[in-house]
Parts: C-alpha cells; structure tokens; sequence
C-alpha cells in the first residue's frame, strides 16, 4: 500500500494505492467481466481518492502549509490513515481516513497553541512518534501524538532567540527520536540541534553550527538514514540546503561543521528549497528556480569519511562538483502528457518545493511544483529484469524481441518526456527523452543512428572544439543500407528525402527535416567514412556516396560490419561537399600519423590547422593572391625575375646590397606567370602542419 497526500490551497488531497498479485487478479477479472477499470492505474494497481475540505475553510486564507502522515506502525487501527495538517490561519488537526466499505474521513486530534500560523512541521519515525512545529517565525512546538485523546497540549516550547534581524525558522527535520536540528536564516549559525525528553525540549541548542563568514539561510534539512552505509549512528549525518545553491554534509561527531559541499557549475545560484536522500549513496536537491531536480553522488565522500573515522582523524571539508551529477527539468514548455499539453510559465519557472520517496528502495519519486504534484518512477523500458512493482507494464523487452506498442509503455497518454543537462564546467548539452514508444529495431538501443544532441531549438549541439566547415541546402537526401544480407539478420534500410548535411572538423552530421522513428540524426567521425567519391548522372542530382564503419553501441545493429551511405544534392553542393570533407580528413589524418609517431597518438581538434591557403588568380600577367577580407593585409606572392631583371632593395645601416630606384615598386613590374607552384611548395606546407602540431603537443596544448 501506497498513501500519497498533499495541500491545495485549503483542500488535502489524498491518494492510495494497493498493489499486489492480489490487486492483480482483481484487475484480471474486472477485465474478463468487461467492467470499467476506473479504479485502476496504468500500471494495474488500484486506487481510491480523498478530496477533504470543510466548508468553514477558504483558499487564499485557510491555506494547508504543512501535511505529514503516520505510518502503520504508529497508529490504531490499521485500516485508517491518520494525517496531520497545519494551516496559515493556525489550525493544527489530525484527521481520520476509513477505507472500509465506505470512504469517510473525520478529525481525529486538535493540537493546541496560541500562535496566529503554523509553518510547517516534521515528525519523527519511531513507533512513538514525536511532532514538531514551527510556530510564526521563532517558536518550536512538541507533541507526543496520542489518538487517544481529542485534545493535545505541546510537551515543550522553545524560543529560538537570535540576535540578527529578520531571521527566522525555515525548516525543522527529526535527525534521530530525541535529536531536533533547526534551519533558520540569515544566521552565522543557521543550523541549531535540540535534545528531546519525554516531556520536554532543550531550551538552548546542544550545538549551533558556523557555516563559513557570512550568514546563511538554510531553506532544507534532511538525515541520512542509517541504511546507506552511513558510518556512525543515526542522526549524526544529514544534509542541508542552502540560500546560496550549496548542498552541505555534516557529521555531528566530528569538530568540523562542514564534512563536504555539493554545488552544481551551471546552476550556482538558485537556492535548495527541498532535499531527498535515495538508497545506493545518492541524494536529491529540489531547486528555486526552473524546476530543476538535481541528482548528486554521495559515495565517495562516504567512503572518505569511513576511512577518517577507523583511523580516527578528522576530515577536511571538501567541495564535490559535477561527479555523477545531472539536472531534471521536471516542467518542460515542450513537452507534455499529451500532443496538445502545454505547461504555463509559473510551471515552467516554478521551483521544487517538496520532494519524497515511499522507502529508499522505492522507484517512485513524488515532487511538488507550482500547481501539481509530479510522480517520478525510476524504470527502464529495456531493462531484462524489470521492477514488478510496475507488472512488467512499463517493459519494452520480451526475451530478445523488443515490443513496439507505444499503449505497452502509456496507455493513458500521462508520460512527460523530461529534459537533463549534466553538471559540467564545459559546454552544457540538452538531452530530451526520446517520447515513449518510439523505440527503433536496434539491439538495446534507441535507432536514433550514431545520434546528435539537439538544444532546445532543434540544432545540433557542437562538441568540445567543434566548428562547422560546410552546411548543405536544405533539400539533401540520405540514404543507410546494408550491402548485404544474411539470414536471420533483418537488413538495414534508412532513409530522409530531405534534411541538411553539415561537415564540421570532427565528424558529418544529417538532421532530416522531418524525424521520424527510425531516423532522429545521424553523425559519423570523419574517419570512419572511406571510399568516398562523387557521382554525376546525365539526369538527375549529384550523389555523394562511400562506406561507413558503424560506431559501437550508436544505434546500427552489430551485426552490420559496414554500412553504404549515400547522400543526393537536389539543390547542388555535392562537389563543395566531397571537397571540404576530404581536405579535413587528409589534414586530420596527417595530423593523428604525426601524433602517433610522436608517441602521444591523441590530436586536440583545436591544434589542428583547417585553414585553406589563399586561392590565386591571373591578373594582366602576374598571378597575385585573391583580396581577402576588408581590414586584413595579407603578403602578396609573385613569380621571382630573372637574374638580369634583378635589382637591389633600399640600403640600411648595417646591411650590405644595394638601392631600387624611387617610386617603383616590385608590384609594378610584370614578370612572365610561373609554370607551377614554388619547388618544395608541398613539402614545406607539410613540414608547417607537422611542426605546429609538435609545438602544440609539447607545450601540452
């Protein structure tokens, strides 16, 4: 059983879902009697709905602030849920759910006070479950949950007395059943821990934390449960988010405030409202801004702070940047549950206010945006040992055959295809779900062949010291097919009658016009193209044609050693094609040969020189270099005179030869054209390419 519940407004709405082969057989033979299966989900689980609004509360003034729902194992009877709500005019209750015959809900337990609102709360996980709530801006409240009683009076109050002004409580989170920590802000020391007795809380904090020299705002507060391979004992490790975007460990038995820091290099700025800790050392940070989950890599650090505490030394803070990290827009523009969904702007730029997990072995996430809840479960469509907490519904793979039925995957059309960016110093890459069911023939991959990022505009993302060198018209065709076929073996036939060609100075990139299943992009390194050549037919467009080394794992099944690839010009742009490809593979080519023989065998794109000599051309009877750009002067080749034609350049002092006549120039004499290039022209162009290429190499370029 799942129980899902959330404030709209001064409305709690509330979800659960039983699973099961119990719940499995039930919808097995809703369906044979051909009854409505309403009360089932996608995935075969059913489900039942509480909207509970008394209609003495209104929206806008009554509104929900905090929800928090006891376990089984901390309340009577079982076949009830008990869930705690605060709200912005004051009211603290706790309300009975029955899911008997009849669903029906009542009020439980009214928590007194005496303060106008209550901002939130937490409680704790024992059997014996303490609750905890912050009261206007600097008071704390504890109760010891009873459902025995109609009324309950808090066990202990403490003001959180802080010199700074405009500080205030911004979260609270139960480390252990008798360990409190407190997020407040601005504060040089925003982080203050509380012991809890039976009847009584701390009136000073056993400890207050100095995050650096400035004030912080914690806005998130979360332990690290004891199942994560997390030395120590619980609630000495936990997690807090902060007004300045940085994720900060703290352990609780060491000196040091700080154990180590979690930032993100493309989103620095946006403040962590909400945090998450998931099994296999990974933890969740909801953002302030975009809508962006953020996915960080805690393993490291606490494979560091294992070693620190058996050799019992203390541990130097540290920064963890970028390492296993990447960012979910949970609300795209773009995307949606349907063709004609769209997200509004709020949503879009909303932040993640509230973040949580049935269990850490769960593969379901819920994140609470502006005007929704989304839920997240973790699946892969190929995976060949699916979760059968989903029945095998969300699988795409049956054996070795993988199934192409999108209604499989989303037969309710509720599936958001979601963009990521991972954490990175460099060039930040937009990646967007490919939409369900649009899954190609490949072995285990999408047949998106040898793919192409794309940004949000539908453009080719270049790579680390990519440069574009040639863009075809927009009517270039291409044509995949395997030169032959073998039994058993499906053949390979892709196929665009229009897109565009682009030959950049690391690979050949073809985005079709229209995209369709099989063909979302193609890319292909410039190496691993050969026998290429043009083709031009009496009738019809230019071809460009040649063989092509499939990339491992890009999309072309493995059992294809080589591909024929064949692209037709019907705009023209075949020959400027076929010319600048081959002038970039010949250098690139040279360019690794000499990488290799220097020892090194790797080539920085960056070090390579694409750049094309000055093309010549015939005036009167003199051939001098074409005019370049407006605002550069570049030298001027002419063909040496003969020797009795020679004469002696203006003397300076300290040099010997002689003196040219005033007002001549060596422009204005006319010597006969040259037969062919300079001797050694080629050789010395060579001998360029190579020495830049070692100075590069050796200055470690």
């Amino acid at each position: 059983k799942e129980v899902l519940a959330w404030g709209a407004g001064a409305t709690l709405i509330v979800r659960i879902r039983w699973m099961g082969p119990g719940i499995l057989r039930e919808w097995e033979e809703a369906k044979r009697r051909g009854e409505d299966l309403k009360d089932f989900d996608q995935y075969r689980h059913k489900c039942a709905w509480w909207k509970i609004k008394d209609a003495a509360y209104e929206d806008g003034r009554d509104d929900i602030t905090t929800v928090k729902l006891l376990r089984d194992s901390q309340r009577k009877p079982r076949n009830s849920e008990s869930v705690i709500i605060g709200r912005a005019t004051g009211d603290l209750i706790m309300v009975k759910m029955k899911h008997d015959d009849q669903y029906s809900w009542e009020k439980e337990v009214h928590f007194t006070h005496s303060s106008p609102s209550v901002r939130f709360a937490c409680i704790s996980s024992g059997p014996n479950p303490v609750f905890a709530a912050c009261l206007g801006d600097s008071t704390i409240a504890v109760y010891h949950v009873r459902n025995d009683r109609k009324v309950l009076e808090p066990t202990g109050i403490v003001q959180v007395f802080t010199p700074e002004k405009s500080c205030r409580i911004w979260s609270l989170v139960f480390l252990s059943h008798n360990r409190l920590a407190v997020g407040l802000g601005p504060s040089m020391t925003p982080i203050r821990i509380y012991e809890i007795g039976f009847h009584e809380i701390s009136s000073q904090p056993v400890r207050a934390l100095d995050l650096g020299a400035k004030n912080h705002t914690v806005y998130s507060l979360a332990p690290l449960p004891h199942s994560i391979r997390t030395p120590g004992t619980q609630g000495e490790l936990f997690l807090s988010g902060d007004y300045d975007g940085v994720v900060r460990l703290h352990d609780l038995s060491l000196s040091s405030a700080i154990v180590a820091s979690f930032s993100d290099p493309v989103d620095s700025i946006s403040a962590i409202y909400t945090l998450l800790p998931l099994g296999h050392g990974r933890f969740l940070a909801g953002s302030a801004n975009y809508s962006i989950l953020k996915v960080f890599d805690i393993n490291e650090t606490l494979d560091r702070l294992e070693t620190a505490r058996n050799e019992g030394t203390d541990i130097s803070p540290s920064t963890i940047t970028f390492r296993k990290a990447f960012n979910v827009f949970l609300a795209n523009k773009d995307q949606g549950p349907s063709p004609g969904y769209r997200v509004a702007g709020r949503e879009s730029s909303s932040s993640v206010y509230s973040l949580s997990s049935p269990s850490l072995a769960s593969p379901t996430i819920f994140a609470g945006i502006e005007g929704k809840v989304i839920q997240i479960d973790v699946a892969s469509t190929l995976d060949p040992f699916p979760d059968p907490v989903f029945n095998f519904v969300g699988c795409a793979r049956s054996g070795n055959k993988i199934m192409h039925n999108p209604l499989r995957w989303d037969p309710r059309g509720e599936v958001i295809c979601l963009a990521m960016y991972e954490q990175t110093k460099g060039t930040v890459r937009l990646k967007k779900q490919v939409p369900v069911g649009k899954l190609g023939y490949g072995e285990m991959g999408f047949l998106d062949t040898s793919w192409v990022m794309l940004d949000a505009h539908q453009k080719f993302v270049l790579l680390p010291q990519e440069r574009i060198h040639f863009t075809s018209p927009s009517r270039t065709t291409l044509s995949l097919t395997s030169p032959n076929s073998y039994p058993g073996k499906e053949p390979l036939s892709i196929t665009s009658s229009s897109g565009v060609a682009y030959v950049t100075n690391q690979r050949v990139v073809y985005l079709p016009a229209n995209p369709t299943l099989s063909l979302q992009s193609f890319s292909a390194p410039l190496l691993n193209l050969q026998d290429t050549h043009v083709s031009a037919p009496f009738f019809g467009a230019n071809a460009w044609s040649g063989i092509l080394n499939p990339v491992s794992g890009g999309g072309i099944p493995s059992h294809h050693l080589y591909v024929k690839i064949s692209m037709t010009f019907k705009d023209g742009g075949a020959f400027d094609f076929a010319n600048t490809y081959e002038r970039i593979k010949e250098t690139v080519s040279q360019a690794m040969e000499m990488a290799r023989e220097s020892g090194d065998g790797r080539v920085n794109p960056e070090d390579v020189n694409l750049e094309q000599l000055p093309a010549y051309e015939e005036v009167g009877s003199t051939f001098v270099a074409a005019q370049p750009a407006a605002g550069l002067r570049q030298p001027v080749p002419v063909a040496p005179p003969p020797p009795s034609q020679m004469v002696a350049a203006p003397q300076r002092a300290g040099e010997e030869g002689g003196a040219r006549p005033q007002g001549q120039s060596v422009e204005e004499r006319q010597y006969p054209p040259p037969d062919g290039p300079p001797p050694g022209y080629e050789e010395v162009q060579q001998e360029s390419v190579a020495e830049s290429l070692e100075r590069n190499l050796r200055i470690g370029r």
